[in-house]
């Protein structure tokens, strides 16, 4: 679980979330309406700070997983469940994590809870 400081609406955070060097993703939640984006390195997180929901990556763009939760859907179990992995120089448990506050004239924290399994 990572919560951030208070956010206004369109703001984002870019942080990390302490879970393993590799993982598989079950589960989603946040308490309120965001978009969540997880990287292999915080360089690749700086990146695609720019890139706006619904435009796909490309290249060697280093996203894992980007999900947007709505008003009525905050929390989303993963099938099929999604691997990822720390590529730091030395992987880290701390992944980069990007964290949108979605939510239209909304200002506040935002919690992100990951539910995985620790594979490396």
């Amino acid at each position: 679980t990572v919560t951030t400081g208070v956010l206004a609406a369109g703001a984002t955070v870019e942080t990390t979330i302490n879970i393993a060097t590799g993982y598989r993703l079950l589960r989603i939640q946040t308490d309120v309406q965001a978009r969540v984006r997880l990287y292999t390195t915080a360089a690749a997180r700086t990146a695609d700070a720019g890139r706006a929901i619904g435009t796909d990556p490309v290249g060697n763009h280093g996203l894992v997983f980007e999900y947007v939760t709505t008003a009525t859907l905050l929390t989303a179990d993963l099938s099929p469940t999604v691997d990822g992995a720390s590529m730091e120089s030395p992987a880290s448990t701390a992944i980069p994590i990007s964290i949108t506050n979605t939510g239209a004239g909304s200002v506040g924290s935002i919690t992100v809870t990951l539910t995985y399994i620790w594979t490396e």
